[in-house]
């Protein structure tokens, strides 16, 4: 990784963190919550796993980029991080889905930039980490 993707992975994930803590400090309400208030324990579990999904995509792999972490070096780990909120919300939702037959997602049209923390921001560190491998295998190969 040159130092020029270096400089850029900082800029991105410091673009990243702090749209994370603006949606945040904008919508307390949406995260800080009991999930095991929920009449169904099962969704209330889920719940907790998506918050600890968002931790991970909003504010650990932004601040790895930050911190100047080898992306490829650090192989699974990133993308797990960079994952684990638009995966827990799949499967959150599909659970909503399946038990009520609503996936309760009209949240995406009534406030659209959550499409960015939910899809868009995801898909950035995506890309992030997948360039960061090709880059390590043509060095390698």
């Amino acid at each position: 990784m040159t130092v020029i993707q270096k400089r850029d992975n900082k800029s991105t994930g410091t673009l990243l963190l702090v749209f994370y803590m603006l949606t945040l400090a904008s919508y307390p309400e949406f995260f800080f919550y009991n999930p095991f208030e929920n009449p169904l324990p099962a969704v209330g579990a889920l719940q907790m796993v998506s918050l600890i999904g968002w931790i991970c995509t909003g504010i650990v792999a932004p601040t790895m980029l930050i911190a100047g972490a080898n992306i490829a070096d650090a192989k699974r780990g990133f993308l797990v991080f960079a994952l684990a909120w638009p995966a827990s919300l799949i499967v959150l939702h599909a659970t909503l889905l399946a038990l009520s037959g609503n996936p309760f997602l009209t949240y995406l049209v009534q406030e659209p930039f959550f499409l960015f923390t939910d899809i868009i921001a995801p898909a950035i560190l995506f890309s992030v980490w997948r360039a960061a491998r090709r880059a390590t295998s043509s060095n390698q190969g």
